[in-house]
């Protein structure tokens, strides 16, 4: 979400090579095209005529003079605001099957979303717990669900993609995190991907680790379904336990997708790590820097780090003190990755409550001692690599000195006159 969306729209839009175009099907002859359907697409057939304020149709199966009234809204602001009296309208302007289903699936130039995509990208969702709210939220999702449903049943493509390589099935967990479970159904029951990715590689899985609140009875759906537990992204490569860490410390959810879906732990994203001092001040120094310089190196860390960076204790517990995870972890974890995970904690040690983070460093405290100990960790031999790497420079300190004593004896002795 990655980032949270699949990609930063301004980038990508700037991005894109200016001969990019989009596979867009021409818009049927009777949607009123508002502002959401100006920017027509270069090869589009229908010509928009300003003194009828219609598009003429080029292949309507329909003559206009056989079709009725054409709504006031566009069909756009009817999926955005869940009008399905709306769509219906346009759906029985519609005369033929192709029709129909040329409707449902016409993309929006500039997004590339259709009506399915606007039904769920605009779902009300409540932002506070009044009950007055949270029943306006339930009521719009309940709507939102028959819209999607009446799209479907059109002749609407759940795979889809917008501009971003986001399908219907990816925007559900993010737009509808408490609802996801029912529109996921009717999805799939419409041939939705299970394992499509987005633009960055995100599956279905990954946006439902990520988003859904609770996400447990979501994955279980998902897995059910065929999900891979095991697919990594694109950028990050990270599988979807990362984005269940984020999304908060759901241990059971955890536990389940580790033991029963068989989900591999052992998997090693990518981080951003804040380098030692040293070396920051090094790079200051070389770049001629008064101030301090903001330095991130990428590198790779274990499911411990992502713990520890979003402060779960409960699964960061779970990972230590279980033998069978921690066996699978040990020849993984880095020194690099427990300084930097105590660098994260130094950080939040000021935050509230303050508790939780010294737990937090207690674990990993308890962990660093463990895997120092245990000769076959990677930390014990990263350890001895670099004992014996010290103690070989120590030697060749030391011969160094003893080299240089001699040589300054030898000068410094008086010298002896030579005999003639």
């Amino acid at each position: 979400m990655p980032t949270i969306l699949s990609k930063n729209i301004g980038n990508l839009t700037a991005g894109k090579d200016n001969n990019f175009q989009l596979d867009i099907q021409t818009a049927p002859s009777h949607i009123n095209p508002s502002i959401r359907t100006v920017e027509q697409s270069v090869d589009a057939p229908n010509v928009y005529d300003e003194d009828k304020y219609q598009f003429q149709p080029q292949h309507m199966t329909t003559p206009l003079s056989h079709q009725s009234k054409t709504p006031d809204m566009s069909p756009w602001e009817a999926a955005e605001q869940a009008d399905i009296g709306v769509i219906r309208a346009y759906l029985d302007k519609a005369s033929t099957k192709k029709d129909r289903t040329l409707l449902v699936n016409y993309q929006n130039p500039t997004t590339g979303a259709t009506l399915l995509h606007l039904a769920i990208t605009h779902t009300t969702t409540a932002k506070t717990e009044t009950s007055s709210q949270v029943l306006a939220a339930e009521k719009d999702t309940a709507l939102r669900l028959e819209l999607v449903t009446l799209l479907l049943e059109n002749g609407a493509d759940a795979a889809t993609c917008n501009l971003y390589n986001v399908q219907a099935i990816h925007m559900v967990p993010l737009h509808i995190p408490t609802g996801t479970l029912p529109f996921l159904d009717v999805l799939l029951d419409n041939d939705a991907n299970i394992n499509a990715r987005d633009g960055d590689g995100w599956t279905p899985l990954h946006y439902a680790a990520r988003f859904c609140q609770p996400p447990t009875l979501v994955m279980q759906a998902l897995v059910a379904h065929g999900a891979n537990v095991n697919a990594t992204d694109h950028t990050s490569h990270k599988s979807c336990l990362f984005g269940l860490i984020a999304n908060g410390d759901y241990v059971d959810c955890f536990q389940w997708m580790v033991h029963t879906a068989k989900a591999n732990i052992q998997y090693r994203g990518q981080f951003n790590f804040i380098p030692s001092a040293t070396v920051t001040n090094t790079m200051r120094k070389l770049h001629h820097q008064e101030q301090q310089l903001h330095i991130e190196i990428t590198k790779q860390a274990t499911l411990i780090l992502q713990a520890v960076k979003y402060g779960r204790l409960g699964i960061l517990r779970y990972l230590i003190h279980t033998p069978k995870t921690l066996n699978k972890l040990r020849s993984l974890i880095s020194l690099e990755e427990i300084g930097q995970a105590r660098h994260i904690i130094h950080q939040h040690l000021t935050d509230e409550p303050r508790e939780h983070w010294e737990l937090v460093d207690k674990e990993i405290h308890y962990l660093s001692c463990l895997l120092e100990h245990d000769p076959r960790s990677l930390m014990a031999k990263q350890s001895r690599r670099l004992n014996t790497a010290s103690s070989v420079l120590a030697m060749h300190e030391q011969q160094r000195r003893k080299l240089t004593r001699k040589i300054l004896n030898f000068f410094m002795k008086p010298k002896q006159l030579i005999q003639w």
